[in-house]
């Protein structure tokens, strides 16, 4: 059997041991991970840009939803004071003395040997200021509407016949 020296196996070996070097596997795997950091960083600016953007167009919206919001609020409160000012103003209508039932009353009621001279009534209303609704540490306490008194002055002079 014929012998056979292999001359290249000393830089065979060489080459073979230099190809499953475990350095170079690491640095090929750690490019390979430095690679998937960098495409996934990317990926996240990219949704970060999207997501600047979004939300920019949303303040925007919200800005001008905010005006017209203001608006409406202050439409619905002056309609809220205008409500209570009706209501006022029947409250008062309702409970104000008519002068025609006392004189309906005066004509249907006859005593005899008095005759009625002079009649006199004064009507005054006296304003009173309402309260504003306020906050104090634990809760909202409601205001009051103005109000307004009224006090009715009747003078009857008689004289006998």
């Amino acid at each position: 059997m014929p012998i056979r020296l292999n001359l290249l196996a000393e830089a065979q070996a060489a080459e073979e041991s230099r190809r499953k070097d475990p350095v170079k596997r690491m640095i090929w795997l750690a490019a390979l991970l430095v690679t998937l950091m960098l495409t996934w960083s990317s990926w996240l600016q990219f949704k970060g840009i999207l997501a600047k953007k979004e939300f920019g167009r949303v303040e925007a919206q919200m800005k001008s939803h905010g005006s017209e919001f203001s608006k409406v609020m202050e439409e619905q409160k002056k309609g809220d004071e205008i409500r209570q000012k009706l209501t006022a103003l029947r409250q008062l209508s309702e409970s104000r003395f008519l002068q025609a039932s006392l004189l309906n009353a005066l004509q249907q009621t006859n005593v005899d040997e008095v005759q009625l001279i002079h009649l006199s009534a004064q009507q005054t209303y006296a304003a009173n200021e309402g309260t504003k609704t306020h906050t104090n540490s634990n809760c909202v306490i409601p205001g009051k509407p103005p109000s307004v008194t009224e006090k009715i002055l009747i003078t009857l002079v008689g004289g006998d016949c």
